[in-house]
C-alpha cells in the first residue's frame, strides 16, 4: 500500500510487446524486454499539505505525478480512491471527485483468489458560455470485476519480485451534461462506453504497482507503466526554502514573492477552506500577486515545479 514520504520512478512503455501471461498459482513472467517512451516521478505525500484537501477530507495519502494527484484512504479494511486532480497546461487543474460509492481499488485483508465487484461513479463540473447553458459536466460510471487471479515470480529491467496480480474488467460510460440556466438543471448531451482490461502486479515495499498492463477489451495491452526505483523518504527531500516570506503581509492589493529556485515554474493559492483560488507561472525571480478580488482572510500556497513537485510552501493574510 502507498506510503507517505516515498518516491517512485515510473517508466512507461507505450510499444509493449508483452502479454500479460497466464492466471494460477506460481506463474513466471518475464517482463525484462520492456522498454521507456517516458519516464516520470511519483510521490506519496500527506493530502492535508496540498491544496485539494478541503475537497478530499477522508483522503490519508496523495500520490502526486506531474499529470494528476491521486487522493487516496488507506484503511483496516479497504485501500480506496476518493478523488483525482488533473493538472492542465495552462490552470486551471481539473478536480474529479468520485461518489456512490468511492472507487475501492483493494479489499484488505487481499490475497490469492480475492474477487470483489464494484459499481461506482466520478465526476467534474466546470464553467462555460454558451446559448442559455452556464456549466458542462462528465460523468462517468463504472462497473468492474477484479479478482487476484495469479501468483508468482515477476521480472522487469528492474529486477525480480514475488507478486500477487490483480485482474480487473471494466465497463465505463462516459456521459457529458450541461447546466441550463433557463430551466436550472442539467440536461444530457450524450456518452459513450469503453470496455478495458487491465493486469496489476504487487510486491512487498514497492507501495505502487509494480507492472500495470493496460489493454483493450481483447486483452491486448496498449501501454504498460512499471517501476524503475524506489526512493524512500523522497517527500522528506524536497527543499522547502524556495522563496522568503511574502509581503506586504498582510495585504490589500499586491503581494510580493522573491522566487529562490530555477526550478519554481508555477505558484498555486488555495483559500482557508482547502478551495483553489487561482495558479500562476513563475517566469521572474520576483512574483507579483494581485490579491485585489481576494475577500479577506487567511490563504495559503503551493511553489511547484514542471513535474508537480512542491518545491516551497507557506501563507498569507489579506485585509481589504
Amino acid at each position: 500500500m502507498p506510503h507517505i514520504g516515498d518516491g517512485l520512478v515510473i517508466v512507461t512503455d507505450q510499444t509493449p510487446t508483452i502479454a500479460p501471461g497466464g492466471s494460477g498459482a506460481g506463474q513466471t513472467w518475464n517482463f525484462s524486454t520492456l522498454k521507456s517512451s517516458s519516464v516520470d516521478t511519483e510521490y506519496m505525500q500527506n493530502p492535508a499539505a496540498l491544496f485539494n484537501a478541503g475537497t478530499f477530507p477522508t483522503a490519508t495519502v496523495a500520490i502526486t505525478n506531474s499529470q494528476y494527484t491521486l487522493y487516496c484512504t488507506v484503511g483496516s479494511t479497504a485501500y480506496t480512491q476518493v478523488g483525482l486532480v488533473w493538472f492542465l497546461q495552462p490552470p486551471p487543474n481539473q478536480v474529479w471527485q468520485y461518489r456512490n460509492p468511492d472507487n475501492e481499488l483493494y479489499p484488505l485483508p487481499c490475497s490469492y483468489q480475492s474477487k470483489w465487484r464494484q459499481k461506482y461513479q466520478y465526476w467534474n463540473k466546470g464553467p462555460m458560455v454558451y446559448n442559455n447553458y452556464d456549466s458542462v459536466m462528465n460523468l462517468i460510471s463504472v462497473t468492474s470485476l477484479d479478482s487476484i487471479d495469479a501468483w508468482g515470480s515477476l521480472t522487469t529491467p528492474a529486477g525480480t519480485y514475488n507478486t500477487l496480480r490483480d485482474y480487473e474488467q471494466a465497463v465505463a460510460i462516459d456521459s457529458n451534461f450541461m447546466h441550463s440556466k433557463t430551466i436550472n438543471k442539467w440536461v444530457y448531451q450524450s456518452s459513450s462506453k469503453t470496455v478495458s482490461k487491465t493486469y496489476s502486479w504487487l510486491a512487498n515495499g514497492i507501495h505502487d504497482n509494480v507492472v500495470s498492463i493496460s489493454a483493450d477489451s481483447t486483452g491486448k495491452p496498449s501501454s504498460v507503466t512499471w517501476v524503475k526505483t524506489v526512493m524512500p523518504n523522497a517527500v522528506n527531500e524536497i527543499p522547502k526554502s524556495v522563496n522568503e516570506l511574502p509581503y506586504p503581509n498582510p495585504s490589500s492589493t499586491e503581494l510580493t514573492l522573491k522566487i529562490n529556485s530555477p526550478l519554481s515554474k508555477y505558484l498555486r493559492i488555495m483559500d482557508a477552506t482547502g478551495r483553489e483560488v487561482e495558479t500562476l507561472r513563475i517566469e521572474t525571480d520576483l512574483l507579483l500577486v494581485n490579491t485585489t478580488a481576494y475577500g479577506n482572510g487567511l490563504y495559503f500556497y503551493q511553489i511547484i515545479d514542471n513535474a508537480a513537485k512542491v518545491l516551497g510552501t507557506g501563507k498569507f493574510v489579506v485585509v481589504q
